[in-house]
């Protein structure tokens, strides 16, 4: 019982009053904390039905994404059964609340014993399923004390994690005691977990993987027929690209344009902005460029697709063959994942190590790193010199490589059945 003590002393006495003064400076906290405030004498989270017997689902933010598979396979498989979902950032409202078989979202009640008591009474949930990382004590405890089952799932735990620091182990593992079971991703975060003396844990992958899949099976309306995937012109793509990977990008096509390469190439910048796409035609002047909502004709060797417009970075990555990954000549990579699952050879710049996808599969040759334009030009001329049958068969194999990970929705299917 020190733990809980020691816990509740700190969260009521220090959290609690130092994110209402950070809510002062930043509007992101302070718009997390309106969510949180009382409306005519009631808690947000309770204007809902009582005791609906809901799957409560929590993520932080944007780890959203990783419940999305069990969210639709619980609505596939038992449509009555409710979803409630809660989130810490409010980033994630407008995603969550929006999303199909959601049946009621809010922000997370505070990690109090009488205020989450109350929630629990209210609601009366099955299960509680977290994603991925975002444990939270009291959460935990009034769940255990209620005897309601906890997942956390596709749950990573790195050897260098701040929750395996001297100090802080003996904490989180009583915390991560409170759950029935860790589902983790891979070999390293099961070890981690064991060495803190946690043993209810299995590896059972990423629901990313899934969630990937499901988004390319269900692919969204774009100019497909404009330009399909060409045995005879090898594709270039550089998704969700800064200034700082266009630099290197620009670079290196208007090289690979200027000695007739025969390739065709997209770039997809992350946030396409009217000054960004400006300055990235600029960038390419000279350049036989168009832009996508102007595009009428197939794209043919030698000319560039600059996309002006969101949301169709997957499809784009389906009929590429090579794939840059923007991010990783700023700060932090994007994800790597559908490009892969597309069986794009992936490239990313140094920036790339915040990304395990891209660790992982870097090991297994499906991505190749640069730390240039040069090395990015290197990159496309050397998968343009091989065969067709040598092109296809790396896509077949890389695709191959990533479909192997899927399969772990199905699993906590079963958890919870």
């Amino acid at each position: 019982m020190i733990y809980i003590s020691i816990y509740r002393f700190f969260y009521s006495l220090v959290f609690i009053p130092g994110i209402f003064l950070m809510g002062l400076f930043d509007k992101k906290i302070k718009k997390g904390l309106a969510l949180r405030k009382k409306q005519s004498g009631t808690w947000p989270w309770l204007n809902f039905q009582k005791k609906s017997a809901p799957i409560w689902i929590h993520a932080s933010s944007m780890e959203f994404e990783y419940a999305k598979p069990i969210i639709r396979e619980i609505k596939n498989k038992t449509p009555d059964v409710k979803i409630l979902v809660t989130f810490f950032s409010p980033s994630a409202e407008n995603a969550i609340k929006n999303f199909p078989g959601v049946d009621f979202a809010c922000a997370s009640p505070w990690d109090i014993p009488g205020v989450l008591k109350e929630f629990i009474a209210h609601h009366q949930p099955k299960a509680l399923l977290l994603a991925r990382t975002d444990t939270w004590p009291e959460m935990l405890f009034q769940c255990r004390e209620k005897r309601i089952p906890t997942l956390l799932f596709s749950s990573t735990f790195a050897k260098s994690s701040s929750r395996n620091r001297f100090g802080l182990r003996g904490f989180y593992a009583w915390v991560f005691s409170l759950l029935k079971t860790i589902y983790v991703v891979g070999d390293e975060d099961l070890e981690t977990y064991r060495s803190l003396g946690i043993m209810h844990t299995e590896k059972v992958g990423d629901t990313r993987y899934d969630q990937v899949f499901y988004r390319l099976q269900n692919q969204k309306k774009f100019k497909s027929q404009l330009m399909a995937r060409r045995d005879d012109i090898v594709t270039f793509i550089a998704g969700s690209t800064w200034p700082e990977d266009e630099k290197q990008i620009c670079f290196a096509i208007k090289d690979l344009v200027k000695f007739e390469v025969k390739a065709r190439y997209i770039v997809v910048p992350h946030e396409p902005t009217p000054t960004h796409i400006y300055n990235l035609e600029r960038g390419l002047q000279g350049c036989n460029y168009v832009l996508y909502s102007r595009l009428e004709d197939p794209l043919e060797a030698g000319q560039i697709l600059i996309v002006d417009h969101i949301g169709i970075l997957a499809e784009l990555y389906s009929i590429s063959d090579i794939a840059f990954i923007g991010g990783s000549f700023k700060k932090n990579i994007h994800s790597v994942m559908e490009a892969l699952a597309c069986g794009c050879l992936a490239i990313v710049g140094p920036y790339h190590h915040n990304n395990r996808e891209a660790l992982e599969f870097k090991k297994l040759n499906a991505v190749r790193e640069v730390s240039s334009f040069n090395e990015i030009d290197k990159a496309i001329r050397d998968f343009v010199r091989l065969s067709k049958s040598e092109r296809r068969d790396i896509r077949e194999h890389i695709e191959s490589l990533a479909r192997a990970r899927k399969g772990s929705t199905e699993k906590i299917m079963k958890w919870l059945s």
